[in-house]
């Protein structure tokens, strides 16, 4: 039989048709599985929980007066702490943090709420109402640096002997967001 090679003895060859794509081959086995990444950082692990349950009686100052919450403290470590007075969080992470809070009181005033920082009101938590109410409820969002204190207060005016009551809790809760 003879072979003639076009291509080497100066010729061109221009091909034929390509012919169809062949079928798809099965899959080989899965290769090895890599190994396990880095844990990633739980921003929510910065977090607290304050109540007072006790139905305590407390004097309200026009400037604004702290509330204790004493009772139900769920506070990590070295995260967030509290005063003795068990009115101030000092905040021991800077971020973004989730501030909710609840008071409810036996009879309606006409007081306002708001949670500060470092003595400071926080805006977006100001609850003021126009008539006199039992319960005042908030939430915001707010940077909050390491160092800086939360405090929940009553405000607005002069009262004395407000009972906050027992059976609906006062509470605060800090929570990072990011």
């Amino acid at each position: 039989m003879f072979y003639y090679d076009c291509c080497s003895s100066g010729g061109t060859y221009s091909g034929g048709v390509q012919g169809r794509q062949g079928a798809q081959g099965i899959p080989g086995p899965p290769g090895p599985q890599g190994e396990q990444g880095p844990s990633g950082q739980s921003v929510t692990s910065t977090s607290s929980y304050a109540a007072n349950a006790s139905g305590t009686v407390i004097d309200v100052e026009v400037a604004g007066t702290n509330i204790p919450l004493p009772d139900f403290q769920s506070l990590p470590a070295s995260s967030i702490t509290v005063d003795s007075t068990n009115t101030s969080f000092t905040i021991g992470e800077t971020g973004r943090y989730r501030l909710a809070y609840k008071i409810k009181v036996d009879s309606p005033v006409s007081a306002g709420s708001r949670l500060t920082q470092n003595g400071t009101e926080i805006p977006p938590s100001v609850i003021a109402p126009a008539a006199p109410v039992e319960s005042f409820q908030s939430e915001c969002i707010y940077p909050i640096s390491a160092g800086e204190t939360i405090s929940l207060q009553l405000f607005g005016t002069t009262l004395s002997g407000l009972v906050l009551d027992s059976e609906e809790i006062t509470h605060l809760t800090i929570m990072r967001i990011e």
